[in-house]
């Protein structure tokens, strides 16, 4: 098994999840995706409830956090959460995928069946309270650019396929000496 630790962020629907897997899969390491849709699930609420619930409990975060945090200890991994960047300490390439609203938005349309305006709330609700909460937790604020100089490579996800961003991804690995 290789030794490499990558940590995948970007916004909602801009393809961590998916180019997450497949990274991991051709590295032949974990995938490690925690996600809060989940977490929601598992408490049998809506994830933007959920949400909510975690802008007025910080512990809500801070397990989720912890837990990325200790799982990607465990193992190499691939790790595609919000926050994996710093969360996974043993990163060797901090990566952020960037995608335009109009097809982040075609995404949760085809994803979970809502039409555009509901995808566009859904997106909207999800982005900013994101953007609250980590920004009140961690000061870690998406709103400012100079967060994203925290971050080795921001690939578009919408110019090119999720086979070609892994591509991109491990040519970087392989020039940082990781592979």
């Amino acid at each position: 098994m290789n030794k490499v630790w990558i940590a995948i962020s970007g916004f909602t629907a801009s393809g961590k999840t998916t180019v997450g897997e497949i990274l991991a899969k051709r590295l032949g390491v974990a995938h490690l995706h925690p996600s809060f849709k989940d977490w929601a699930k598992e408490e049998g609420i809506d994830l933007l409830s959920f949400q909510e619930q975690a802008e007025e409990n910080e512990a809500i975060d801070k397990k989720f956090d912890d837990f990325v945090r200790e799982e990607a200890k465990k193992q190499p991994c691939v790790a595609s959460t919000w926050l994996s960047p710093w969360t996974v300490e043993k990163a060797q390439l901090r990566i952020f995928l960037t995608c335009p609203l109009s097809i982040r938005i075609a995404r949760i349309c085809e994803r979970e069946g809502m039409d555009e305006d509901e995808a566009r709330e859904y997106i909207k609700k999800k982005d900013e309270s994101n953007f609250l909460r980590y920004k009140k937790l961690y000061d870690i604020d998406f709103l400012n650019v100079e967060t994203y100089s925290f971050f080795d490579m921001m690939i578009n996800s919408s110019i090119y396929s999720p086979s070609q961003i892994c591509d991109m991804i491990l040519y970087a690995l392989n020039k940082k000496g990781g592979v």
